[in-house]
């Protein structure tokens, strides 16, 4: 009973592993990431994690950039308050510009 007070309190699952499991831990830690070859199988799982997010966060900034007026200039029939959206939606607000057209004042109702 003593022992549950200097108990760990996060969070862990148990992971139970095979050797095909142990075979992929090791074919990663000596080939890909040969700087962490003593990682346990639930550190190398959280290493990755945090790289890959670290890799997603940077696309997911470029791809911000892109939609930025700053990445591209925009052709003089796109108008303005269509600028620096994505291009889907200059395309999608573009081809339904034509079929607005069609509608008067009077169509519309509170």
């Amino acid at each position: 009973l003593w022992a549950r007070a200097y108990q760990d309190r996060d969070y862990h699952a148990a992971i139970h592993t095979n050797n095909g499991t142990e075979a992929q831990n090791t074919v990663l830690k000596y080939s890909n990431l040969p700087k962490r070859k003593t990682l346990t199988l639930s550190r190398l799982l959280l290493y990755l994690k945090k790289i890959i997010c670290q890799m997603l966060t940077v696309k997911y900034k470029f791809l911000n950039f892109q939609q930025t007026p700053h990445y591209r200039s925009y052709n003089d029939g796109i108008p303005t308050y269509l600028q620096g959206r994505p291009k889907h939606v200059i395309l999608h607000c573009l081809d339904r510009k034509g079929s607005s057209k069609k509608f008067i004042y009077d169509d519309i109702k509170d």
